[in-house]
């Protein structure tokens, strides 16, 4: 998912910027996967591997990875 397909005044969007060797990322993860599920109808989970997704992660402000 692309910053251009949800715009903020549709509807609230947390991005989580995390990558597989984190341990902080892992730790969250559940929950922010239960929030993203009990607020299903009023918020958008993204989720963006810095890993992988260099880019991304560098146009959200994300230093480091």
């Amino acid at each position: 998912m692309t910053p251009e397909t949800v715009q903020p005044e549709e509807v609230p969007t947390l991005i989580e910027v995390w990558a597989p060797w984190c341990s902080a990322c892992s730790a969250i993860e559940p929950d922010l996967m239960d929030v993203a599920h009990s607020y299903r109808s009023e918020v958008v989970l993204q989720r963006v591997d810095a890993s992988t997704d260099h880019s991304r992660a560098r146009d959200l402000g994300v230093l480091g990875t």
